[in-house]
């Protein structure tokens, strides 16, 4: 819990934004409009989808490696400058190289007021970031501010309970929640929020890359499973729109500590080592 943890309620922000494939100058440029827009609107928090400045379907290391980038880098500086400007926090999408091992990750950097804050790699991948990503290697760490603990997840993440589980127990209030959806990352967030006592702000695509639909429907949720809103849904045939929206609502501190989070405080971890033990369902003696 943060000691001076904010008490009065804020904007947050959830961009649907759709990037080109290979245009990483172009989407920095245009998502750039969209943050600085929704900043301008009184957003204190604004997240942009997985892989926002990029594209997502990259067919090996070559195919991608003109587009990656370094956390810190180009794109945190840029928008790290716009979160100065404004005082706001921003949470970006991109395809991230490590300067010391070469490896290439599913990343998303977190800027805030005073510039670059930290970073997370997506742990659990998609068969399509397996060409060209590693897993990520930094756990889920939970970063301390003004406005509220927050966690960042990425897509495939939020399929397995423990990448959120992680964050709660870590302290999060706020889980942004990056992906490229064609809806099953997405179908889990109002039960994460529920488990997990935290809110969610979801950021998706509404279009189609090369094969692959994703439906828009970027939401934010509060820590009761409550839709505080929704961006468009995007069946399969309406795939090739380029719309762009932003999304918005309203965060309320007094919710970061809920009965949920209790719950979380009272388990009892003695008994983790039966539960992994126990045969389930198929015990034949």
């Amino acid at each position: 819990v943060l000691a001076d943890e904010t008490k009065i309620s804020f904007k947050v922000a959830s961009i649907q934004f759709n990037p080109q494939l290979n245009e990483r100058n172009k989407n920095i440029e245009d998502l750039k409009k969209l943050v600085i827009k929704a900043a301008d609107n009184g957003a204190k928090l604004i997240v942009t989808p997985e892989m926002a400045t990029t594209g997502y379907h990259y067919k090996d290391r070559e195919a991608i490696k003109p587009f990656v980038d370094t956390i810190p880098g180009l794109t945190t500086k840029i928008f790290g400058e716009i979160s100065k400007r404004y005082g706001v926090y921003v949470v970006v999408g991109l395809p991230e190289m490590d300067n010391k091992t070469g490896i290439y990750y599913n990343s998303a950097a977190l800027v805030g007021p005073y510039g670059y804050i930290g970073k997370y790699r997506k742990i659990h991948l998609w068969e399509t970031d397996a060409h060209w990503a590693a897993s990520g290697d930094l756990g889920v760490q939970v970063f301390k501010t003004e406005i509220g603990n927050i966690a960042v997840n990425i897509c495939m993440d939020s399929v397995y309970f423990e990448t959120f589980r992680l964050a709660a127990l870590e302290g999060a209030n706020i889980m942004a929640f990056l992906t490229n959806s064609s809806a099953q990352s997405i179908w889990h967030l109002q039960s994460r929020a529920i488990q997990n006592g935290i809110y969610i702000i979801s950021a998706n695509r509404s279009n189609r890359e090369k094969d692959f639909h994703m439906v828009g429907a970027s939401a934010i949720w509060s820590p009761y499973g409550e839709k505080l809103a929704e961006g468009d849904f995007y069946k399969e045939e309406r795939g090739r729109s380029n719309n762009l929206e932003i999304i918005y609502a309203e965060i309320d501190p007094s919710n970061y500590h809920n009965n949920a989070k209790t719950i979380l405080n009272n388990r009892v971890t003695s008994l983790y080592k039966d539960l992994l033990l126990y045969i389930s369902p198929w015990d034949f003696k």
